[in-house]
């Protein structure tokens, strides 16, 4: 015995008023598990124009002796359909996959109208597989079309099972095209005219219920469309969608004998070739296609046949194992050609017969599509949607040629795709082209965003926003939200489901719940925060659980959002967070630049002298160590110091540098400690200084020998005690910062003369490094000279410079006292002066003036007097030479002449330096 239906809502009476219209609830905007299906007696009117009263909830079904089993039953409102702004619907599909019903109001939908067709087809669905779509609809009564109402019943006949993507959209469109637009008797539902009655009513309850089941995986699809349309009030949309008022109900049974036909299918061959454009050009459900005509041997035989196809252009196979999926483009265009005959044929359009009409000639891609055949869907709007169970569906709208807007849903319910073997977009214009054309809107394929699965290479695509909230309806609301303002959303409905998707893909923001089935929130939490301790998590918690979301905080979360959630609320701290994974992501490509410009590959140099300092770099970065470097002004102080942070644990951290001969006497203490508010005069604020501002990095102390001896003794106990005392401040301040020092100055003889605190020096030389001077250095003058004139030429000119043999003559014999600063601001000097990118050696500006301190070129001025004297004569010589063989760009017989002694002598001196 089956128990009766109640309805789900008492207040049904009413129409859904979209802004600016008044439009009745469209037949693809239903509430299938509100409605009843009934038979009546035998020999009981079927056209009686009241509807019945509905049942009591429990009350039983009977049966007489003069009466077949009364099928009236209907489902109470599922807790899946929690009312949620107004709305809330189910969409019902057949159990092929065909989308039979949508959307619905809460209190504003009237079960009485529109939703009867669409409860119709579930109908077709109770009488077996024989009886599951229709054939034909019959008035059992007179239309008068100036009114567009059918005074009587409406009969629905079903038998040809090939006949999938009829849904309520498609009959009531046809049913308006013939001038009815309110019904004032039943819809009465049967096998045909001739067939009895004989399929029992547990069998139709157990199926009716079955398809609701299916209705609840994918209910979202049509409810996303209907919202996406109200949010951006597409009137247009919502109101162009057809509707037929039934002020009946649903009744299984026989047509009455003067029901006339009024729509009826006009070619069998059109069905076949609707089915084989439906097994390929749009993804409903082709499982149940093949299995009723024997699978997909038999499809591909009868194609081949009807079609006048080569069997080797047609390829069957699914990744499911259940259907069919895959054709070639030469058999897509024989397939439409067909259809386009027989459409020309029987005076149809495209818009009568599809709901699509090949908008999809692509594929719904998801997890079983490989990355080498992933395209994009086409659509001219549309949302995609996946179900909780995996399936992808394409909800939207086009426009047809005469100017309609048809409502498709494209559905992919158990992972079989439509992949074509050739370009996509060329499949497109092929479609509209054998259709006559692209429509006269100028429609344009729009590309869809998908979520694409991470591989093994990584993916360019990052989904924004990670959405974790088990209850559907807010969780569809929250992703409206969230894309409406640009986001990318990818959605899941427990801990478990986040925590997969978390470990699948990366994401930039997580929005979960805190109380969930399958885990919590926090599992959530903890799980985003070990795939990425940087990612920025946000908490969703109702009022009593406030204590829980700020033990989230602590454990790492973004931040918090209380329920009910407030919209601008929601968007602003998602802006937020991602602003900062923005940050974090920019910080992490500076980190980047700053290694190229800073570490070792940017020191150039082959010679023994700086490959040791390198070494040694090296050694002492990982330690802890004080570290002084000692070196002429210009050898690259600063760059080795740079080197020694960003190869230590503290490469994350400030590296902050101080020039201590560059601040005057009176300011370098507040510089490098700060000061209290009120500590002196002017002193209006607190000030923080260098080493506190460096906390967890390195401090780089340059010309530490300036640094003056009153200052040292604080210095020195910032260094050993790790703390520091700020100007005018009570008590010391901890700090924690690794020093590295550097002077041109011999700080031993300071120390002798007392210039310099011995306690401070040997603290400081903990690991001193020697970094050589430009002229030690051998032919790194040429290399550091090639990689200056590349990177300055390039920023400067667009291009790379390079060096004529002449000028690296030129720079191998000068001296460079200024080392490495030198060698690059001469550089820079010859890129602009430069009439072409060779550099020649008047552009360098090194001719010597002979006015400069001897010490300034590198003298060695040690030793008695004859001893200075042999080796300042020697390097005047070489200076000479060079400079000789500069301006005569390396000839060597007008170079001897200028500098008056034989050409042999000169040849000689060339090798004696090394010229």
């Amino acid at each position: 015995m089956m128990r009766k239906a109640r309805y789900a809502h008492a207040g049904m009476n009413r129409v859904i008023k979209f802004p600016g219209k008044l439009s009745v609830v469209t037949a693809a905007m239903v509430f299938a598990c509100a409605s009843a299906l009934s038979q009546p007696a035998a020999g009981g009117s079927s056209t009686n124009p009241k509807p019945s009263p509905p049942p009591s909830v429990g009350q039983t079904v009977g049966t007489t002796s003069e009466s077949k089993p009364v099928v009236s039953q209907a489902l109470a409102q599922p807790a899946y359909l929690t009312p949620i702004a107004g709305y809330q619907g189910v969409l019902a599909e057949t159990l092929d996959g065909a989308t039979i019903a949508a959307q619905a109001a809460d209190e504003k939908f009237n079960p009485a109208s529109s939703v009867k067709l669409a409860t119709t087809l579930v109908a077709l669905q109770t009488l077996g597989p024989d009886h599951k779509f229709v054939t034909g609809v019959w008035a059992a009564g007179a239309i008068d079309k100036s009114t567009g109402t059918l005074t009587g019943d409406l009969v629905v006949t079903g038998r040809d099972p090939s006949f999938h993507y009829e849904h309520a959209v498609m009959l009531a469109r046809q049913l308006n095209d013939l001038g009815i637009r309110t019904v004032t008797g039943n819809v009465i539902v049967t096998p045909s005219f001739t067939m009895n009655f004989d399929w029992s009513a547990r069998h139709s309850g157990e199926m009716f219920r079955d398809t609701l089941d299916a209705a609840k995986r994918s209910a979202s699809a049509t409810r996303a469309w209907i919202d996406e349309r109200t949010l951006v009030g597409d009137n247009e949309s919502l109101s162009s969608v057809p509707s037929v008022v039934i002020s009946g109900e649903v009744q299984i049974g026989t047509a009455p004998p003067g029901a006339a036909p009024i729509l009826t299918h006009k070619s069998s061959k059109l069905v076949d070739v609707l089915k084989a454009l439906l097994c390929f050009s749009n993804n409903f459900m082709a499982e149940r296609i093949g299995d009723g005509l024997g699978g997909p041997q038999a499809i591909s035989a009868a194609l081949t046949r009807e079609l006048d196809l080569n069997p080797d252009e047609l390829s069957l196979s699914s990744t499911s194992g259940l259907g069919v999926n895959r054709v070639t483009p030469r058999a897509m265009m024989k397939i439409l050609r067909a259809l386009r005959d027989e459409l020309a044929k029987n005076k149809l359009s495209l818009s009568d017969i599809l709901p699509v009409a090949g908008v999809d000639p692509g594929t719904l891609e998801d997890r079983y599509t490989d990355a080498a055949e992933r395209g994009s869907v086409v659509a001219k709007t549309g949302t995609l949607v996946r179900t909780d169970g995996g399936a992808s569906s394409l909800v939207g709208q086009m426009k047809t040629r005469s100017g309609r807007i048809v409502l498709f849903v494209i559905m992919n319910q158990h992972g079989n795709v439509v992949r074509f073997r050739q370009n996509q977009d060329s499949i497109v214009s092929a479609i509209q082209n054998s259709l006559g054309g692209p429509a006269p809107f100028a429609y344009q394929p729009v590309k869809l965003s998908l979520r694409l699965p991470a591989t093994a290479g990584g993916s360019d695509f990052m989904p924004d926003i990670l959405l974790v909230e088990d209850k559907e309806s807010l969780r569809r609301v929250l992703r409206l939200t969230l894309e409406n303002a640009g986001y990318t959303v990818t959605e899941a409905a427990d801990a478990r489901a986040a925590i997969d998707e978390i470990e699948r893909v990366p994401h930039r923001v997580v929005l979960t719940d805190l109380r969930m089935p399958n885990g919590s929130g926090i599992d959530v939490l903890r799980a985003a925060k070990n795939a990425d301790s940087d990612i920025p998590v946000i908490v969703m918690t109702a009022y009593g659980s406030i204590d829980e979301a700020v033990q989230a905080m602590k454990d790492g979360a973004h931040d918090f959002l209380q329920k009910p959630v407030d919209s601008n609320h929601l968007l602003l701290l998602v802006e937020r967070a991602l602003e900062q994974s923005r940050l974090r992501t920019e910080n992490i490509l500076l980190r980047e630049e700053w290694s190229k410009r800073y570490g070792f590959p940017r020191i150039v140099g082959e010679s023994e002298a700086i490959k040791r300092a390198v070494a040694e770099t090296q050694r002492v970065a990982q330690t802890e160590a004080t570290v002084l470097l000692l070196g002429e002004s210009g050898t690259g102080k600063e760059l080795f110091a740079r080197a020694v942070h960003h190869l230590s644990n503290r490469r994350d951290k400030p590296f902050v540098a101080i020039n201590c001969a560059a601040i005057p006497e009176t300011l370098i203490e507040n510089e490098l400690f700060g000061h209290e508010r009120g500590a002196f005069t002017g002193a209006a604020d607190r000030r923080i200084g260098k080493f506190e501002l460096a906390s967890g990095g390195t401090v780089f102390l340059d010309e530490i020998g300036e640094l003056p001896l009153a200052v040292q003794g604080k210095l020195l106990r910032a260094i050993e005690e790790k703390s520091i005392d700020r100007i005018g401040g009570r008590a010391p301040v901890p700090v924690d910062v690794r020093v590295v020092a550097a002077t041109n100055k011999d700080l031993r003889t300071a120390v002798d003369r007392g210039e310099f605190r011995g306690d401070l020096f040997f603290r400081l030389a903990v690991f001193p490094i020697d970094i050589p001077p430009l002229r030690e250095r051998g032919n790194d003058v040429l290399l550091l000279a090639r990689h200056f004139a590349a990177e300055i030429g390039k920023e400067l000119r667009g291009r790379e410079a390079t060096l004529s043999e002449s000028s690296m003559q030129a720079l191998r014999s000068h001296r460079w006292p200024g080392n490495v600063r030198e060698l690059e601001n001469s550089i820079e000097r010859a890129c602009i002066l430069a009439d072409e990118t060779e550099l020649r050696p008047a552009d360098f500006g090194l001719v010597s003036d002979g006015a400069r301190d001897l010490k300034a070129f590198g003298f060695d001025l040690s030793g008695n007097l004859s001893e200075a004297a042999e080796r300042a004569v020697k390097m005047v010589e070489r200076q000479k030479i060079g400079d000789a063989l500069a301006q005569h760009d390396g000839n060597k017989s007008r170079a001897a002449e200028a500098l008056g002694v034989s050409y042999k002598t000169l040849l000689t001196k060339i090798k004696e330096y090394n010229l």
